[in-house]
């Protein structure tokens, strides 16, 4: 082999190195990167197969919870999914350990889990959202969250679902012309009436009355100019 074909032949070696372990230098200390999945270990998670959590664990990027291999949270979806050999580098991402496996014995703060609740709620309101569903993403058991959000925040998670749904409600229609229907749907409704019901709950009046009476307030400072 010659000297060029021999240094073509280590500088492949060294780049597929790097993309297989992806070392990085952080803070004078090398480590290992947060990596995307393999198929077998996908398979794992997958499986909750107990036999790899001494081998890696894995972080969720939608909820930045991390989770032990046998983990009996719901799967996520694999694009979601990243890993790595040692905690302590989603710790240093700024991922939370899992309220229900406990990886590693962390046990994540209670104000900071109903944090991680808190965001999820905030970024999927519009979904179909459920008590379980809410308990499934953020890696406890639907008691344990209702009982721990209502504890920290005075409301119920299904509470705050609906606190944001009527607030993005109230903004769309004061800026669209949108049908109430439309509205509805945009903001996670599933029927218009239920809608209705819930929004006069919160506000004392119906969205139909919102809508009119941000117009009026509106014509009312265009005519103080």
């Amino acid at each position: 082999m010659t000297e060029i074909s021999l240094s073509c032949f280590f500088i492949a070696q060294i780049r597929n190195s790097y993309n297989q372990f992806s070392i990085l230098l952080t803070k004078g200390v090398w480590r290992m990167e947060i990596r995307r999945p393999t198929d077998s270990e996908w398979d794992a998670i997958v499986q909750n197969d107990a036999k790899h959590d001494a081998s890696f664990f894995y972080g969720v990027s939608s909820t930045h919870i991390f989770c032990k291999v046998s983990c009996k949270s719901r799967t996520p979806k694999r694009e979601n999914v990243h890993i790595s050999n040692d905690s302590s580098d989603f710790v240093r991402a700024g991922y939370s350990p899992c309220k229900r496996c406990k990886p590693d014995n962390l046990l994540l703060p209670e104000k900071e889990w109903v944090h991680v609740i808190e965001e999820y709620i905030a970024h999927h309101f519009q979904l179909p959202l459920t008590l379980q569903t809410i308990a499934d993403a953020c890696h406890g058991s639907p008691s344990h969250v209702h009982r721990t959000v209502k504890k920290h925040t005075g409301l119920a998670p299904l509470a705050l679902v609906q606190q944001h749904r009527i607030e993005y409600a109230k903004h769309l229609l004061s800026t669209t012309e949108w049908p109430i229907s439309r509205v509805a749907t945009k903001v996670g409704y599933g029927t218009t009436a239920y809608f209705i019901t819930t929004f006069k709950k919160f506000t004392s009046c119906t969205p139909l009355q919102f809508r009119k009476e941000q117009r009026s307030h509106g014509n009312d400072l265009l005519d103080k100019r």
